[in-house]
């Protein structure tokens, strides 16, 4: 089986870097600092999954959900923001988001299972 890739589009540079440090080591982690980068990166990349929050600079996650619905990608997406307002999530899974987190109520360490369900999910 070959390393699940994951990537993950957030502008916070410690939350990116808590990410490289609290993820499985067995994961290929790919970083975009904000939406136009995710998306160059997700053409390019082909990842096994996404990880986003929705307010980035230049594109943000709804604009994310809505290329990777454009292009046909299989890949799950999982939102994991500060938003907490139930018309965001709702909009997010309008949009295709496989997933909506708020932040607050989990760890990283606490989402690492809810994205391996989603990076095996014939194993769940």
């Amino acid at each position: 089986m070959h390393p699940k890739k994951l990537l993950i589009a957030e502008q916070g540079k410690a939350l990116r870097e808590e990410y490289a440090k609290n993820f499985p080591k067995e994961w290929t982690l790919i970083f975009a600092e904000d939406g136009e980068q995710a998306i160059e990166l997700m053409d390019r990349a082909q990842p096994d999954l996404l990880l986003s929050c929705i307010h980035m600079p230049k594109i943000d996650g709804f604009e994310l959900l809505i290329h990777v619905r454009e292009k046909h990608y299989a890949f799950p997406v999982v939102i994991l923001t500060n938003f907490d307002q139930d018309d965001f999530k709702l909009r997010a899974e309008e949009l295709g988001a496989t997933a909506y987190y708020v932040k607050k109520d989990y760890t990283i360490k606490m989402i690492i299972p809810e994205i391996e369900k989603y990076l095996h999910p014939s194993a769940t």
